[in-house]
């Protein structure tokens, strides 16, 4: 199974994250330089739940949490 993809509606009533992010972050101009796409084809085959269990969470999450993890 693979993980579920993010949800793209946006909700009316609340704020966009690019509204309350600094864009000129360091990690935010990272995570436009990866190219998530590929990066989770390589990587997915890692997470999937073929014998059941509880849904895998969405790759980009586990890899920045990984990156996060890593540099600092």
């Amino acid at each position: 199974m693979k993980p579920k993809q993010p949800n793209n509606h946006p909700d009316l009533f609340q704020l966009q994250l690019s509204q309350i992010i600094n864009i000129n972050h360091p990690l935010v101009k990272l995570s436009h330089r990866i190219n998530w796409g590929r990066l989770a084809e390589k990587i997915e085959a890692c997470y999937t739940t073929e014998k059941g269990g509880q849904p895998p969470l969405p790759t980009r999450l586990l890899i920045g949490l990984y990156y996060l993890k890593y540099a600092f």
